[in-house]
């Protein structure tokens, strides 16, 4: 995934990345609210060698064994010898072990230095402590001196504990970063795991990874198709019927045969807008000069007469049912170069109909008159009728809706149009988003 691609993801689910984040640095923000404050204060001990000759040789050997001994020392300060002293001394409620966790003693570099940090709930508190643990430490250090060493060992404090003015936790900059990092991650973890399972198209890069198939474009979608399914003839400079036209060069360009050729326009599922791109594409070729004959070949669920406002009766269906002549059907020419043939539903046997022999006939004649035939059929994955048209059709145009259509169905669709030896002329993204992460493919 290069950087645009990865731009694009964070567009495409940015309120959860958002939100993620914010409740990472509002939960910190909480935490440091209810947490219970901690001081902390530093005293410092300096070991030094006393009694010998005080020649300068003893004087040497005995740093060096301090400098050894520092270590050792450091590691007494955190056990019971050291601590059950301060416990009795302070009237802490507490054990050597717990207390352990409230006292940090370590060496300051390769010197006789010791630091001691001591924690507690207040600044006193923190004070007395560290002054406790200096003391018992160094009565422990003293007293063990005889028999560690050669020269006794004399402590001092060469810096006092002072009362901090500040706690030193929670840390609120460090707790709002780990919030804030740690929010991120999530939300990291929340897209990958959205993306990994989101298997929908939503763009031409999604349809192009789900099939070899051409992509011919997108259309927008539009909150007027409702109320005005064919942008193509009642708003001709918009946006969708331009998509349209790019869309209808692409294909013009792309057909072969020399007669009337038969575009069949399908999905792989229902209310992918397979009949919206049908009826607007006819107006699109009807508009650039041919003669275009739309046809709903959809018997199970015809939607053309709805979207031109027409008839649905003496349509298709009453040809193959009804045994009527192709000059029977009812032509309704809805624009210059367009007739519209509408159907009834045939909800039963619908493919066994169109797979006919009766069907290729009509199809035949009704294509005789004009240059071009598009015909409206039924969805590919859901029942057979969309492939049952193979017969009659020079190619496909298979349609696929963003966000809705997956690219497993998009595939499978394709697949079987490949299997059945139909031509597809290429893939169409119909609601296809204007704005956001997949405006543009």
């Amino acid at each position: 995934m290069d950087f645009k691609q990865t731009i694009r993801v964070i567009r495409r689910h940015w309120v959860p990345v958002v939100v993620t984040i914010l409740a990472g640095i509002l939960a910190a923000i909480a935490y440091v609210a209810v947490a219970p404050a901690q001081y902390t204060t530093q005293t410092k001990l300096l070991l030094e060698p006393t009694g010998g000759t005080g020649t300068a040789q003893e004087l040497v050997a005995g740093n060096n064994l301090l400098v050894q001994q520092v270590g050792t020392f450091t590691q007494l300060a955190s056990t019971p010898v050291v601590l059950q002293p301060v416990i009795d001394e302070l009237g802490l409620d507490t054990t050597a072990d717990k207390l352990a966790t409230k006292v940090s003693v370590a060496s300051v570099g390769l010197s006789a230095l010791i630091a001691i940090e001591a924690t507690a709930d207040t600044p006193q508190g923190a004070v007395d402590l560290g002054n406790a643990v200096a003391a018992s430490l160094s009565d422990q250090i003293e007293s063990s001196g005889s028999t560690t060493s050669p020269a006794a060992i004399s402590t001092s404090v060469v810096q006092e504990p002072v009362a901090p003015s500040s706690p030193s936790s929670p840390n609120t900059i460090l707790a709002i970063l780990i919030g804030l990092f740690g929010g991120l991650a999530v939300a990291f973890i929340i897209v990958v795991v959205a993306e990994l399972l989101n298997t929908r198209v939503r763009n031409g890069r999604d349809i192009a990874k789900a099939t070899d198939a051409v992509y011919l474009g997108r259309v927008p979608a539009e909150r007027s198709l409702s109320r005005k399914p064919v942008p193509a003839m009642t708003a001709p400079s918009g946006r969708f019927a331009e998509a349209v036209r790019i869309i209808r060069t692409k294909i013009v360009a792309s057909i072969s045969a020399s007669t009337a050729p038969v575009v069949v326009v399908s999905s792989p599922g229902l209310g992918d807008g397979k009949s919206t791109i049908a009826a607007n594409l006819a107006v699109a070729l009807a508009e650039g000069g041919l003669r275009v004959a739309l046809i709903d070949g959809d018997l199970r669920s015809p939607s053309t007469a709805r979207l031109f406002g027409l008839t649905s009766k003496t349509g298709l269906s009453y040809a193959l049912l009804a045994g009527a002549a192709p000059e029977a059907i009812t032509r309704s020419e809805v624009a210059t170069g367009l007739t519209v043939i509408t159907t009834d539903a045939v909800p039963a046997g619908a493919s066994d109909v169109l797979s006919s022999e009766r069907t290729t006939a009509v199809i035949s004649a009704l294509a005789a008159d004009v240059d071009i035939v598009i015909l409206d059929a039924g969805p590919l994955l859901a029942n057979s009728d969309g492939l049952a048209l193979s017969e009659v059709a020079d190619g496909y145009v298979v349609v696929a809706r963003s966000g809705r259509t997956r690219s497993d169905e998009l595939r499978q669709a394709v697949d079987s149009l490949d299997e059945v030896g139909a031509e597809v002329y290429g893939v169409v993204l119909t609601a296809a988003p204007v704005r956001g992460a997949d405006a543009r493919d």
